[in-house]
């Protein structure tokens, strides 16, 4: 199948025919998972308790702007590849070797943790759902995206490698391992630090000034009844940092 027709996150190598003495073999199938474990929620924690959480996106109001933490997406994105190379023997003490299949798992396991006292209004709890619920969309359609990027990348390494290897002492078969499977490591975190700027940005896009306006004039009455020191800033903005 041509490049151009790769279905996204999906690819098949095609092998060339360059002066190799090693077989022609069947085409390396690569295939880039994105999967999004159940949102999880926690409900457990004071809005004091929250105040100590660590923010990693920049606060849009000014110097004297005074903020609460009425709530915070936090989530992981995990990627875990895994190269399967096949083997052949030859009679001369050598064996040639190609990528048999390349798996590449991208995982997002979002938590939305929202004080104890917005969950209790329902006004603000369906506020701070909603805005939280914009971090963990804004993941899923980036880890979408890289899955396609990424499956495009793998290709690319191995077309340029020749998919496969020419005739190995067997002796420096376990080297020659270690260096294919290091090959698509290195192009799976290569993308992955990509990824984790472009997702920082889209976060940070979605805590704007103009969002915390939007939602500081929403549930009026449910924020009056708020202690003084949580009704001085717009409500949730805050998340653990990505790892």
């Amino acid at each position: 199948m041509a490049l151009a027709a790769m279905p996204a996150g999906q690819a098949w190598a095609q092998p060339a025919q360059p002066a190799n003495p090693c077989p022609l073999v069947k085409p390396a199938q690569i295939n880039v998972v994105p999967a999004t474990e159940k949102v999880r929620y926690d409900y457990s924690k004071t809005m004091a308790e929250l105040q100590s959480t660590e923010v990693d996106t920049i606060n849009p109001y000014g110097f004297s702007g005074v903020t609460s933490v009425n709530g915070y997406m936090k989530g992981t994105v995990s990627i875990k590849p895994q190269v399967r190379i096949s083997r052949q023997a030859n009679a001369r003490g050598t064996s040639c070797l190609w990528y048999d299949s390349i798996d590449v798992r991208i995982e997002i396991a979002p938590t939305i943790v929202i004080a104890r006292e917005i969950y209790q209004d329902s006004c603000l709890r369906k506020v701070t759902l909603d805005h939280e619920m914009k971090h963990v969309n804004a993941d899923r359609q980036i880890v979408n995206k890289y899955a396609n990027i990424i499956g495009q990348k793998i290709y690319a390494a191995i077309e340029a490698r020749g998919f496969r290897t020419p005739p190995v002492p067997n002796e420096h078969v376990p080297g020659m391992n270690e260096r294919m499977s290091k090959v698509i490591a290195q192009v799976v975190e290569l993308e992955h630090n990509k990824m984790q700027l472009e997702r920082m940005e889209i976060q940070q896009a979605i805590d704007s000034l103009e969002e915390y306006t939007r939602i500081s004039a929403l549930c009026e009455e449910s924020r009056a009844k708020l202690p003084a020191w949580a009704t001085s800033a717009a409500k949730s903005k805050a998340k653990k940092k990505y790892r």
